[in-house]
C-alpha cells in the first residue's frame, strides 16, 4: 500500500494484491486507487482498505503480509494502519500477518541524505 498526492492536492491510496493461483503462479495486480478527499489518517486508510477488500471478496483471515511506505500513518505504534489491520486479522483468526516497509521507499529516502 502506498499513498501519494496528485496535482489537485487529492491524496491517493494505491492498493496492490499479490498472491498464488491454483497452479502456483505468482500474480500481482493493482486492485484499487482510492481518492482520500478529507484526511489521510490511519482510520481513513483502514476504511479504504476494508472497503476495497469487501468489494473483491477478500478476507483478513487470508492476508499474509502488508507492505507500506513506513510513514507514521501506516506504522504508528498506537493507531497506525498496520496495527488496525493486524487487530482485524487476528479477530478473523489470522495468526501469520507480517508487516514490512517497501525497499523502494527506503532506497529513495537513503538517496536524499
Amino acid at each position: 500500500m502506498d499513498e501519494s498526492i496528485e496535482a489537485s492536492d487529492t491524496a491517493q491510496l494505491a492498493i496492490f494484491i499479490r498472491g498464488i493461483d491454483e497452479k502456483y503462479n505468482i500474480t500481482e495486480e493493482m486492485i484499487s486507487v482510492v481518492l482520500l478527499k478529507d484526511t489521510t489518517k490511519s482510520i481513513d486508510l483502514f476504511d479504504a482498505l476494508k472497503t476495497t477488500m469487501k468489494r473483491f471478496s477478500l478476507s483478513m483471515k487470508n492476508l499474509s503480509d502488508i507492505i507500506t511506505d513506513g510513514a507514521p500513518t501506516m506504522v504508528g505504534k498506537n493507531g497506525g494502519l498496520v496495527k488496525m489491520v493486524n487487530s482485524e486479522a487476528v479477530a478473523a483468526g489470522n495468526t501469520i500477518l507480517m508487516a514490512y516497509n517497501c525497499i523502494v521507499h527506503l532506497g529513495i529516502l537513503r538517496g536524499k541524505f
